[in-house]
């Protein structure tokens, strides 16, 4: 009986543990400072707190990340979200570990390093060359991009 209970726990933690979440609760360990943005067709907001323009291809909502959940609720048709934190290739290798990202493929443009790959922690994904792909880490300049599924921004 014990050993039943202590299998069913070990399995419940693993549940809880590698089941995907959304990109915001899979990347709460990120200073509340982080700038967070989402690319979506429609934002119904009139918060001060947040930017909101049109980039040609979506509307663009930009808040401080410990307000993001708030900004996220008032999107409509999520095509992509980023968060942009300060650090150094330490910090980005973290976030990697920390978000267990398997990297696909690599690319190095003007200065910025950047790597395409597939976390399990979250649910949504794209393929590519028929690999998933569901987040994009970019570094350059002591500045961080983390965006899921790819950056739909500038860098």
């Amino acid at each position: 009986m014990k050993k039943a209970l202590l299998i069913a726990a070990g399995i419940i933690i693993l549940i809880c543990t590698y089941s995907p979440k959304d990109f915001l609760s899979a990347t709460e360990f990120l200073p509340d400072g982080a700038v967070y943005e989402v690319y979506c067709k429609s934002l119904a907001t009139d918060n001060e707190n947040f930017e909101v323009f049109d980039n040609g291809s979506y509307k663009v909502g930009r808040s401080l990340l410990f307000e993001a959940d708030t900004l996220k609720a008032s999107a409509k048709e999520i095509a992509g979200e980023r968060i942009t934190v300060n650090g150094d290739m330490k910090a980005f290798e973290d976030i990697r570990d920390k978000l267990k990202i398997k990297v696909v493929t690599t690319q190095s443009l003007d200065g910025i390093y950047i790597e395409y790959g597939f976390s399990p922690l979250f649910s949504d994904y794209i393929e590519t060359n028929g690999k998933k792909i569901n987040v994009e880490l970019s570094f350059s300049s002591n500045v961080i991009m983390l965006a899921s599924p790819i950056n739909l921004g500038g860098y």
